[in-house]
């Protein structure tokens, strides 16, 4: 005989109708064995530790992309570096080939200067060099055709100083905080020079 729960009102009045734990307690429940809760259990927990397995995979996925993506974005910084480097090597190199065949002398044909090529003028008794004292005190030339300069600590700095132009000379007003430090006065040229091969000519260099 199932035992009837009776609520205790605290005498407030009539009791309401009570269910027994026959009626509570589906029979299913009531006539399960220890063994059968106990299965039940286990695969309660088995789904548990299933769907706890699942969740750390989908994290694992997304800190594999996370690791992707970041890996993408080095490359793709790598690529940009090692892109604007050989742009600027090319240009570095453009620049010294250009100097190095330019004859820094006026005349020649205007053909020879189109197209990016150096200036190949012909005239041995003007060279297209501008003479220039900074406030340094560095005095210095400048060719107006491909804008090589050559500095006192360049390695042909004297025979460009020697170069017949018609181009006067000029100075800058002294700077006496400048010439109180040496270590940030220019004295050669940031573009490294290079040998030309003069026998490419038909005149003397």
């Amino acid at each position: 005989m199932s035992k009837e729960i009776v609520p205790n009102d605290g005498g407030l009045g009539e009791i309401p109708e009570t269910k027994s734990i026959d009626e509570l307690v589906p029979a299913a429940v009531r006539t399960r064995s220890q063994d059968e809760i106990n299965a039940e259990l286990t695969l309660v927990r088995l789904e548990h530790e299933k769907l706890r397995l699942e969740k750390e995979k989908l994290e694992l996925e997304r800190l594999k992309n996370d690791v992707l993506e970041i890996r993408r974005k080095q490359e793709a910084q790598r690529v940009s570096r090692e892109t604007v480097q050989e742009s600027l090597s090319y240009v570095m190199e453009k620049r010294i080939s250009d100097e190095t065949n330019c004859t820094h002398m006026k005349g020649g044909d205007s053909a020879t200067m189109m197209n990016g090529g150096p200036a190949q003028g012909n005239d041995t008794a003007n060279y297209c060099m501008w003479d220039h004292t900074l406030t340094t005190g560095v005095r210095f030339r400048l060719c107006s055709r491909c804008g090589k300069t050559w500095f006192p600590k360049d390695p042909d700095y004297r025979w460009a100083m020697t170069r017949p132009t018609r181009n006067s000379p000029s100075s800058g007003s002294p700077s006496p905080g400048l010439v109180r430090h040496p270590k940030r006065v220019r004295v050669q040229s940031e573009v490294p020079h290079r040998e030309r091969q003069i026998d490419t000519y038909n005149f003397e260099s």
